[in-house]
């Protein structure tokens, strides 16, 4: 998407910040058995323009779905 910049020039912020970019990720998931939604069970925000995820108050051991723990 980026052809303005060469590899390893590139800024995922500065790509994230163009609609495409956003169509593209939606619903994105890196792995079909660890689907973001049922892994990670705390509401997050994140910013488009930094490529910051903030999740408040944020307990591993309560709010994220360990291997070891669930399976």
């Amino acid at each position: 998407m980026d052809d303005a910049n060469a590899r390893g020039e590139r800024s995922a912020a500065e790509e994230m910040a163009k609609a495409e970019a956003k169509l593209l990720l939606k619903g994105f998931n890196f792995n079909i058995n660890a689907v973001l939604g049922a892994v990670l069970y705390k509401p997050f925000q994140a910013d488009a323009e930094t490529g910051e995820i903030s999740i408040a108050e944020l307990s591993p051991a309560r709010d994220v779905r360990s291997h070891s723990r669930d399976f």
